[in-house]
């Protein structure tokens, strides 16, 4: 699903392109700008609403992780919300089908918000949650980067090539949730090239089979 609305940073606010709206990063939530009655476009939403017997407690922390994977957010206790689209359908369908196989029950909906300001302030939800996952694996690919670079070492262990390969997973996986385009990918690529131009150097099989993984995942 594309972003429904284009954004670009000034000041440390991501600002819509038709300037009729803002995101506030420190506070977390849009703004509609004086004189702009609409958003530029809708956003088509789904729930999951479902209940679970209590015990055994194992099958809610199952259901919640599912849904944290998927990037969902709670939009009422019990009722999890995604945009919608083909890719979020089939992943509520199916959680939906274990809930019922774990004992409990599961509706699938389509949510359409009557004040857009509500609209506004789910969508910032979305947003703060993968800056905040974005955030950690920057700190995680510059702590990386940094270690190499003050090294001036072409080389990686083990423990660091595969604590590379978990943030590269890690990046996919938030990627595929930021439904509103957040853009924050750019940093971690970024880390991500200078860390294959320091693997460039090295003879060693070990260093050049992890300089062939990045490439190949960087395209």
């Amino acid at each position: 699903m594309s972003a429904p609305f284009f954004f670009r940073e000034n000041r440390g606010k991501l600002v819509a392109k038709n300037s009729n709206i803002y995101y506030n990063r420190n506070k977390a939530f849009f703004v509609l700008r004086k004189g702009a009655e609409h958003l530029p476009e809708r956003v088509k939403w789904m729930g999951l609403g479902y209940n679970l017997p209590v015990n055994p407690s194992k099958n809610r922390v199952y259901v919640w992780r599912k849904l944290k994977e998927m990037g969902a957010d709670y939009f009422k206790q019990g009722v999890a919300i995604l945009p919608k689209n083909p890719v979020n359908l089939r992943a509520f369908g199916r959680l939906a089908d274990k809930i019922r196989d774990l004992g409990g029950e599961a509706t699938l909906i389509e949510i359409q918000f009557v004040d857009e300001r509500d609209e506004l302030r789910q969508i910032a939800r979305f947003k703060e949650a993968r800056r905040r996952e974005y955030d950690e694996i920057i700190t995680e690919t510059h702590k990386l980067l940094g270690t190499l670079q003050r090294g001036g070492r072409s080389q990686m262990t083990p423990e660091q090539a595969d604590q590379l390969k978990k943030l590269i997973k890690r990046y996919e996986r938030v990627r595929a949730r930021d439904f509103f385009g957040l853009g924050s990918g750019g940093v971690i690529e970024g880390d991500m090239r200078q860390i294959a131009e320091l693997l460039r150097s090295s003879m060693d099989s070990f260093s050049a089979g992890l300089r062939r993984l990045l490439d190949k995942w960087m395209g």
